[in-house]
């Protein structure tokens, strides 16, 4: 039997295997996907639906695996060994910086597949309410903290440069940690009316069955212009979005004109004796970077926001907030790009996570039995044996195992 998309949607309907718990799900996303190419007859409905279901899923699909491999690397404890004080408080912004990232990826992920569809569902797609509840609610708080996380990351980077003195006294791992966890509260504060409009309710559909929707708490006459609209319609953005991207516009200029002094800043520290680091250019650079995407990919999408495209301009502002959405995605998805291009320190300890792991599972089937032995200087190191390894100055030892208590093993490591 050849299955299509149509009879596999059929299949999964069956109740024979209602048992399976991912059916209702995959149903849906064929449905989903059905649906999304028989209603795209249209040029513009076409460009619209491609942008939503297929561009952005895509992006976020990357920007899971990217951010997933930021905190694999940023975590690792090669590659915060050889960092001082200050760069390790930078590597914890960025490894909230890429949590945050993540948790705005997986939550856009979901959003063109669980939000089309009825309004009121069974009790068995209860899920499906609960994100369309809450899933634009964590959307705008992740998307709030990650910006003001870029804004303390660029603040940090600011006192770096213009008060190189005085930052180790001000700036720290614990108060990195503190500030971190005080705009994740603020933004969740401040999002705190997205998550409380609705609540799901119980209805009864024409067949007397139970079915569940999506109610407005505070429904009114004049609920288009009351408070809470107004808040989340004008006040929000300008919290979440443009005070940020103002202040990391400012940071952005003074930290490039900072990069450029920097030789003025490392004579003064070299005449008091301070030691100078190189990864806090680098780090800085990166910011600069980081931040210059953020003001080109969030800001159409924010001021889009406050023009309600979708009443102005018809379908043709569905496809340019569907841009604009798509280029806000891409500014959360690829900073992993980002740091294996300008970060060295950050890919040398990918290709060690990636060439170790390789390198251990190869030792581990037995192919390390090619490596030389070299017997040296047997009347002073009685049975001392060396494993030649890329770099023979570069030796790395292990574990002693029963009967080599007259020897010393070492075995290869990654050379970066």
């Amino acid at each position: 039997m050849n299955y299509n998309v149509s009879n596999l949607a059929q299949l999964l309907r069956d109740p024979s295997n209602s048992s399976l718990p991912w059916v209702p799900v995959c149903t849906m996303l064929i449905d989903q996907i059905l649906s999304g190419f028989s209603n795209s007859s249209t040029p513009e409905r076409g460009t619209s639906f491609s942008w939503e279901n297929i561009f952005i899923p895509l992006i976020c699909f990357f920007g899971i695996s990217g951010n997933t491999l930021n905190l694999i690397v940023l975590t690792k404890k090669r590659m915060n060994n050889p960092q001082r004080r200050l760069e390790k408080a930078a590597s914890v912004g960025l490894t909230a910086l890429a949590f945050s990232d993540l948790l705005f990826s997986a939550c856009v992920f979901l959003y063109p597949f669980f939000t089309t569809g009825d309004a009121a569902v069974k009790s068995n797609q209860l899920y499906l309410l609960y994100y369309r509840l809450y899933g634009i609610s964590a959307i705008n708080l992740f998307l709030m903290t990650s910006a003001w996380l870029i804004v303390e990351l660029a603040l940090e980077r600011y006192i770096v440069l213009y008060f190189p003195l005085r930052a180790k006294c001000v700036l720290g791992i614990r108060r990195t940690k503190a500030v971190i966890v005080s705009i994740f509260l603020a933004s969740l504060l401040a999002t705190l009316p997205y998550f409380l409009k609705g609540k799901v309710v119980e209805c009864q559909d024409l067949d007397g069955n139970t079915m569940y929707q999506i109610q407005q708490r505070w429904q009114s006459p004049t609920t288009k212009n009351n408070m809470l609209t107004m808040y989340m319609r004008w006040v929000w953005p300008f919290i979440a979005a443009f005070i940020p991207l103002t202040l990391l516009f400012f940071c952005n200029v003074r930290l490039i004109q900072g990069l450029r002094r920097v030789p003025t800043n490392t004579k003064k520290l070299r005449s008091k004796g301070q030691p100078i680091s190189a990864a806090n250019n680098r780090i800085t650079l990166t910011l600069i970077v980081i931040v210059f995407m953020s003001l080109i990919l969030v800001t159409p999408s924010e001021i889009l926001r406050l023009l309600n495209p979708y009443d102005m301009w018809g379908e043709p502002g569905h496809i340019a907030a569907s841009v604009a959405n798509a280029m806000q995605t891409i500014n959360f998805a690829f900073n992993f790009i980002l740091y294996c291009t300008l970060d060295v320190h950050f890919r040398r300890v990918f290709k060690h996570i990636i060439l170790g792991h390789c390198i251990k599972k190869s030792r581990n089937r037995g192919y390390g039995s090619d490596i030389m032995v070299l017997h040296i200087n047997q009347t002073s190191y009685p049975g001392l044996r060396l494993r030649i390894c890329l770099r023979p100055s570069e030796l790395k030892p292990c574990d002693f195992n029963e009967g080599q208590s007259q020897e010393v093993c070492c075995v290869p490591h990654v050379i970066l």
